[in-house]
């Protein structure tokens, strides 16, 4: 039957850690196919239903409709260990790259842009906490 999650909407606001570095140390090109990559990776990871495209410069925002805040981190979990767990080496990086996660739930009565501003905050607070891995939005 229909619950709580099928009328949920979930955003999940992603950045690619580091990307600056990125660009600067392997060049643009690099950086447009780690962007291209990971914008592979993230449909591969999220669900059917899941909405998903580039947001700013490294950024990728994701909206994912019937998610709890729970069910949101579960697939915010699964992305970013899809994007850390990648072979990036056959891009010629030496390292993982790897993604800062917020997410948000949306409230009712609330205006869309400022459910995807607190996925915002929760995402800064993520890369404050030391990056690769997820916060959820007060």
């Amino acid at each position: 039957g229909a619950g709580a999650e099928d009328s949920a909407l979930a955003f999940m606001l992603m950045d690619v850690d580091y990307f600056k570095q990125i660009n600067d140390r392997y060049g643009h090109e690099h950086g447009d196919q780690v962007l291209s990559e990971i914008s592979r990776l993230l449909k591969l990871a999220l669900r059917e239903q899941d909405y998903v495209g580039r947001w700013g410069g490294e950024e990728f925002l994701a909206v994912l409709p019937n998610a709890d805040s729970r069910r949101a981190m579960q697939v915010a979990e699964r992305v970013r260990q899809t994007v850390a767990q990648h072979d990036w080496q056959q891009y010629g990086l030496d390292a993982p790259v790897t993604l800062s996660i917020g997410i948000s739930q949306h409230q009712a009565g609330e205006v869309l842009g400022d459910s995807v501003s607190r996925a915002d905050a929760a995402l800064y607070m993520g890369k404050h906490g030391g990056r690769n891995r997820v916060e959820l939005a007060e």
